[in-house]
């Protein structure tokens, strides 16, 4: 009998989790002709950040449109963390195989090489 109701339990708690994590995205439809292959970093509610190893890319609206952000950055991307909305750091390589670490304190905006 206890083992009955811990299962219904935890099938329960799977059911609401399911459930939960289904209702937070909402399908965008963007005007804009990109491959939105990539990672995507959520900044807020309305900003995100798109890694797309050669290029980065933020939305400010959802992801109705996006624009280009990381001028100066050189090489490919090979990861991208915000612990903020402002803050954030990436890893580069450039052609060389030198890997450099980047900050942001703009959302992205700008990147400044820290290491």
């Amino acid at each position: 009998m206890k083992t009955m109701s811990l299962t219904k339990l935890f099938f329960g708690f799977l059911l609401l989790f399911n459930m939960a994590a289904q209702a937070q995205w909402v399908r965008v439809n963007s005007s804009q002709n990109i491959d939105f292959y990539g990672e995507i970093s959520v900044l807020s509610e309305n900003e995100l950040v798109l890694n797309k190893s050669v290029a980065l890319k933020k939305s400010s609206d959802g992801g109705l449109t996006w624009f280009d952000i990381g001028a100066g950055i050189q090489g490919s991307i090979l990861d991208l963390k915000f612990i903020t909305p402002q803050i954030g750091f990436l890893v580069a390589v450039d052609g060389n195989n030198i890997k450099r670490i980047h900050k942001s304190i703009d959302g992205g905006t700008t990147w400044v090489s820290i290491m």
